[in-house]
């Protein structure tokens, strides 16, 4: 009677042990199968090297989003001189932002160490926590059901007190300009020393002959300075007295040690006509609604003739709130000489204006199709329409628009609430041994009592 009774307690350790497995295992592998947000970032590592201390550096890093659906990410900085470190995602004047699906944003790292800091080497990092957003038009109150990741870029700073002044010319070029108007000369200096550059230099021009018929000392006209690690790009205004005629431009710039040339006509009077074309503006990292989209719509269709907005229908633009939005402006140069164009608009919700928009100015070739961007990042849900012109040589081309819905953006607080997904796996299979050790002391406890 007693081995029975004995029998069947054990059977029943044996049987709860393996549910308790099974619950566990359950729980475990459930876990696992939740939809954890990937994240790419490119470069994967970042090092800073000879940076003066108060000085300046800064690296960019591309981040993208693999997946078919919004990724909520959040930028921070761990580490030693990690107050040094700013790190901002261009269009959102913050660290944090909602990539579209199978978008890309750009991650601006900035270092600016005290005037007191200590010359040595320094380790910190960039941490990435990123979770899975509902599309467009989902449920909003709702929680992610993605786990939070997170990934860290490293960051290697060396301080040294060694001034290392370096810099690269480029870009050197003087477009065509008619007779009796001043020359422009662009170029470009990228500093890859650690000491701000202030460019100065000489110019030369000499006819197809090869005779020098002009000389100029450059300057940056005024206090531009490039700093390290960026690119500054320069404007020389000269007014030299020349004939129509072909012409070589030979431009030294001393800090650099380089010289280079570029050629350029000097044409009569009358010669020259800006003319240019907005063709499209839109935004790709909108979604489109394919339900919504009418027979032979196009956003890049235009008229040249016209003078009037040409919108795009409002229903095939969606977004999320706080997702960075690019507004992209394409502009043909159909004219005969370079110009200098940037767009120039406004976001409205119903009937106010929310955002002023204004692109970088961009010197486009004769020819030459460009793309004019500026960010805009939605706050509130509801209906935008996003209109403007683009300007070029004091002209403004006819205006054009798109509309875009957008909605709001559930589990937009799962980035700071959500667990890691390997920490909550190791407490799961510490529980399960836990457990496991337990029935096993209970069965032996059973059996020395027998």
């Amino acid at each position: 009677m007693n081995e029975r009774r004995e029998s069947r307690e054990e059977k029943g350790l044996r049987q709860s042990t393996a549910l308790v497995f099974a619950i566990a295992a359950a729980l475990l592998f459930s876990s696992l199968a939740a939809p954890a947000h990937a994240l790419g970032a490119s470069p994967a590592r970042l090092s800073f090297e000879s940076v003066l201390p108060g000085g300046y550096a800064q690296a960019g890093v591309l981040l993208s989003n693999p997946r078919d659906e919004p990724a909520l990410v959040q930028a921070a900085v761990e580490g030693d001189g990690a107050a040094w470190i700013n790190v901002t995602i261009l269009g959102t004047n913050g660290s944090a932002a909602t990539l579209v699906p199978l978008g890309t944003a750009r991650l601006l790292v900035t270092l600016t160490p005290p005037p007191d800091a200590e010359p040595k080497e320094y380790d910190a990092s960039v941490v990435l926590t990123t979770s899975a957003a509902p599309a467009a038009g989902g449920a909003s109150g709702g929680a992610s059901s993605a786990l939070a990741l997170s990934m860290s870029i490293p960051v290697t700073i060396t301080v040294e007190s060694v001034q290392r002044p370096a810099c690269v010319l480029g870009g050197v070029s003087v477009p065509d300009f008619e007779q009796g108007e001043p020359l422009q000369i662009l170029y470009a200096i990228s500093d890859t020393g650690n000491t701000r550059i202030t460019p100065s230099g000489n110019l030369t021009i000499s006819d197809g002959s090869g005779s020098q018929v002009y000389v100029a000392t450059v300057d940056a006209q005024g206090s531009l300075e490039t700093l390290p690690t960026r690119i500054g790009q320069y404007t020389f205004v000269a007014t030299p007295s020349l004939s129509p005629g072909t012409y070589h431009a030979q431009l030294t710039v001393d800090q650099c040690g380089a010289t280079q040339q570029a050629a350029f006509s000097v044409l009569a009077p009358g010669a020259l006509t800006d003319q240019g074309a907005f063709t499209s503006l839109s935004s790709s990292a909108a979604a489109v609604s394919p339900s919504t989209i009418p027979p032979n719509a196009s956003s890049s269709s235009s008229n040249a003739s016209s003078s009037s907005a040409v919108a795009n229908p409002s229903s095939l633009l969606q977004a999320d709130v706080g997702s960075i939005l690019p507004v992209e402006a394409t502009f043909t140069n159909s004219g005969a000489r370079a110009v200098t164009a940037r767009f120039s608009g406004v976001v409205e919700q119903d009937g106010k204006v929310v955002r002023v928009l204004e692109s970088e100015p961009l010197l486009v070739q004769p020819g030459q199709d460009v793309t004019l961007q500026s960010y805009f990042t939605p706050a509130v849900p509801g209906d935008y329409t996003v209109r403007g012109s683009v300007v070029y040589e004091g002209k403004r081309t006819e205006e054009r628009s798109f509309a875009i819905t957008v909605s709001a953006a559930s589990g937009s607080d799962s980035i700071a609430g959500s667990g890691s997904l390997t920490v909550l796996g190791t407490t799961l299979l510490f529980l399960i041994v836990i457990a496991a050790v337990v029935l096993l002391v209970l069965i032996q406890n059973k059996r020395h009592k027998r």
